[in-house]
C-alpha cells in the first residue's frame, strides 16, 4: 500500500508538470561532462575532503526553467570506475531544512539533490537518486516515454551509498547556514540498460543533475545542470551527456 501511495504521489508531481508551458527563452545546448576515471574510490562520508575531488572539474546548476543564475548556488564533480559513478555536490544554502526520514520517502517535496542517469541506448529508462539534507534517500527506476510515466522503487541496491555533511544547523530558521555537501556512489548495475550494465572508456551516457530548494513554497527554486524549460525534471530529451574517460591516476 505504501509503494502504491508513493507511486501516485510521484505521478501527481511529475505528470502535470510535464504539461507546463516551456520558457520563451532559448535553452542552451545540451552540456557534456568528461568524467575522469579513478583507481582510488573516495570514502563516501559527505566531507569531499579527498585530493581527488579538488582535481576534478566542476559544473554549476542553473535555473531549471529559464536557465538563469539561481540564488542558491550548486556545484557538482564526478568520477567513475568499473562499478560506480561517484558524485560530489556542494549546495550553498542559507536555511537548511529537511523533515522526511526512511528509505524512499518523498524527499523531492522538500530540499534535495538529485541525479538522473541513463544509458545512451535506453532513451525511455533511467535511474533516479535523490538525497535530502538528512541523508534520506529516494531511488527508483523510471520509465518515461513522454506518454507513460512509471516509477519502480521496490528495487533498492545494497551497494548504493550516500552521505551528507551539513555546514549549519538544520530546521533553525533564525540563523544563517552556509551549505550542505553530498557524496554518492551509484552502482552502474542499478541503471536500466538495453545492452550491458557497465560503461566502457570513451562511451557516452545521458545524465542530469538537479536541486530542489523548498518545493512549492514562496521561495521555491529548482535548478538543473541542463535546464529543461519546464517546472519538471523528468524531461529525458534535455539530459546532458557524460563521457567516461581516463585521466590522472587519482
Amino acid at each position: 500500500m505504501r509503494m502504491l501511495s508513493l507511486l501516485v504521489l510521484c505521478i501527481a508531481l511529475s505528470g502535470p508538470l510535464l504539461a507546463q508551458p516551456k520558457s520563451e527563452k532559448t535553452l542552451p545546448e545540451l552540456p557534456k561532462y568528461e568524467c575522469l576515471r579513478t583507481s582510488s574510490p573516495p570514502q563516501i562520508d559527505g566531507l569531499l575532503s579527498e585530493p581527488m575531488w579538488r582535481q576534478t572539474p566542476r559544473v554549476y546548476l542553473w535555473e531549471c526553467i529559464a536557465a538563469g543564475r539561481p540564488q542558491q548556488r550548486t556545484t557538482v564533480r564526478m568520477r567513475w570506475d568499473n562499478n560506480y559513478l561517484y558524485v560530489a555536490a556542494r549546495l550553498y544554502e542559507t536555511d537548511i531544512r529537511s523533515e522526511l526520514t526512511g528509505r524512499d520517502a518523498a524527499v523531492f517535496t522538500e530540499q534535495c539533490f538529485e541525479v538522473f542517469l541513463q544509458e545512451g541506448a535506453s532513451p525511455f529508462q533511467y535511474w533516479e537518486t535523490d538525497v535530502s539534507p538528512l541523508n534520506t534517500l529516494f531511488d527508483s527506476r523510471i520509465f518515461n516515454d513522454g506518454e507513460h510515466f512509471q516509477v519502480h522503487n521496490a528495487y533498492n541496491p545494497r551497494d548504493l551509498a550516500t552521505a551528507v555533511e551539513r555546514h549549519g544547523t538544520i530546521n533553525e530558521p533564525y540563523d544563517s547556514d552556509r551549505c550542505w555537501t553530498v557524496e554518492m556512489a551509484i552502482p552502474f548495475r542499478a541503471v536500466p540498460t538495453a545492452t550491458r550494465q557497465l560503461p566502457r572508456c570513451g562511451e557516452c551516457w545521458r545524465i542530469n543533475l538537479y536541486r530542489i530548494h523548498n518545493w512549492d513554497e514562496p521561495d521555491e527554486e529548482i535548478s538543473a545542470w541542463s535546464p529543461t524549460g519546464v517546472r519538471s525534471f523528468h524531461v529525458p530529451e534535455r539530459f546532458g551527456w557524460i563521457q567516461f574517460i581516463t585521466g590522472p591516476d587519482l
